[in-house]
């Protein structure tokens, strides 16, 4: 699929974009026609290839501190640029890849407290040492934010006047992942354990409670039935601790065990599918929060029926961190639909959409989400691309205070460049 592949993993399950956001790093992924290598433009005598590429963009949001709807909004206008820089290098079973990201945007809000710098530096090392075994080796950090009228300051009703800074974060996380086997034959195992650590670096008075750390081990087991289809066994089981605790609320800490059965189906070289669904199980340190029992699931179909067009749909559940004390998580429900399409060699176009319902765990709130973006790149020359993103957002909870709606727009240049080593 090309481009296209390395755009639907990167907009997996679990990588939403959300109101306000839909600009990050990673998220604007196109395919060859926009101005992105292919696997044949990054050919060199040693099989290694640095590139790098920025983004300059005009922004525009008639909500800007996500304001509920029994609020007065903040329109804002902004520039944000992007740089980022990649490195892989291919040697005959094992791969190298770093990259270095980067959002700095300034806003015309009076101040300076709502413009930010983000970055992130993500390392990888995959190593097949026989046809059979693979070793992948990820490590990731992010250095971040959670923006005015999110999280602990959601509904807070934060003006340009009362707001000071916003919560900045230092989040990593690192991973193994064993995989043995063959796909189309006989019994194959994908063997995981990763460590995530999130540590909140300001405004430590409110946002030390949302400190966390996770470590998860997971082994899938699959047999093929046919040489296109698999039938598959998931068990996974993650430790979260949550070491500060709000006076008077219960500890969030917990063990979390989830079971899940199903299969992947190549149908064909142009749709796959991959289909578990199951249980999980949280029980909670020290008996601090009722043991939660529920359904678990997880679904993907990928559906690439010509070369210039993608269909993507992503389903399934998940457990988050609980931002507010009185619940003990997050379980989270969501669809994602994605249309990707290259209408000619230079103009590409992106559709997304995604419905996530948040159940926050041992308290009443629950909130229902709405999003939708349009992505239009067109590419002037190999390296120069123009693009537009128009995109919507709305959430309705339970709780009335909380119901919002915010537009944003972004119109923007990218410079591509890269060079063989």
């Amino acid at each position: 699929m090309g481009g296209y592949a390395a755009a639907a993993s990167a907009q997996g399950s679990g990588a939403f974009i959300l109101p306000g956001q839909p600009f990050e790093a990673g998220q604007q992924k196109s395919s060859t026609a926009t101005g992105q290598t292919s696997d044949s433009d990054s050919s060199s005598l040693l099989g290694g290839r640095f590139s790098a590429q920025s983004n300059l963009m005009r922004t525009y949001t008639d909500n800007m501190y996500y304001a509920s709807d029994n609020q007065s909004k903040v329109r804002a206008w902004g520039w944000a640029l992007q740089p980022s820089l990649q490195y892989t290098n291919d040697l005959p079973r094992l791969q190298l890849s770093g990259a270095l990201d980067s959002t700095l945007v300034s806003y015309n809000t009076p101040g300076q407290h709502d413009d930010y710098a983000d970055g992130s530096a993500s390392i990888g090392a995959h190593w097949a040492p026989l046809q059979f075994d693979h070793f992948n080796l990820d490590g990731h950090y992010s250095y971040g934010h959670d923006p005015f009228g999110t999280n602990r300051t959601e509904g807070a009703g934060i003006t340009t006047t009362t707001a000071t800074s916003p919560d900045k974060w230092g989040s990593g996380n690192v991973s193994l992942d064993w995989l043995h086997g063959a796909s189309i034959r006989g019994l194959s195992t994908d063997v995981k354990v990763s460590y995530a650590q999130r540590t909140y670096l300001n405004n430590k008075d409110g946002t030390r409670y949302e400190n966390y750390n996770a470590l998860t081990g997971d082994a899938v087991a699959y047999y093929a039935i046919t040489p296109k289809t698999q039938v598959l066994a998931d068990f996974s089981a993650s430790k979260f601790n949550q070491p500060n605790t709000f006076t008077g609320f219960a500890d969030q800490s917990a063990m979390q065990y989830e079971v899940l059965a199903g299969a992947r189906w190549y149908a064909s070289a142009k749709t796959f599918g991959d289909f578990r669904v199951g249980a999980l199980r949280r029980q909670f340190d020290h008996g601090s929060r009722p043991d939660f029992t529920g359904a678990a699931w997880n679904a993907s179909l990928n559906w690439n029926p010509r070369a210039y067009r993608l269909f993507v749909v992503d389903t399934g559940q998940r457990s988050d961190p609980s931002y507010i004390s009185d619940a003990g998580f997050i379980n989270t429900h969501y669809v994602q639909v994605q249309w990707m399409e290259d209408w000619t060699q230079h103009f590409y176009t992106r559709v997304a959409g995604n419905y996530v319902h948040t159940n926050f765990v041992d308290s009443p709130r629950r909130d229902n989400n709405y999003f939708g973006a349009l992505f239009a790149t067109y590419a002037v020359t190999r390296d120069f691309s123009v693009f537009g993103i128009s995109a919507f957002g709305r959430r309705n909870s339970r709780d009335g205070t909380l119901d919002y709606s915010r537009a944003d727009a972004f119109v923007g240049i990218k410079y591509l460049f890269f060079s063989n080593l």
